[in-house]
């Protein structure tokens, strides 16, 4: 699986947007795992 120039963007407030994610580039091959990491209410899901 690959994922390539991810950016992701969460509607912060009336004022700004928070970026979270810019320019992400990812792959991952048979069997390997990742997990993602992050205080509750970060956006991880």
């Amino acid at each position: 699986m690959s994922v390539k120039h991810c950016r992701q963007t969460y509607h912060k407030d009336s004022t700004a947007d928070l970026l979270v994610l810019d320019d992400v580039n990812l792959t991952l091959h048979q069997g390997e795992m990742v997990a993602l990491l992050g205080r509750s209410g970060s956006g991880k899901s």
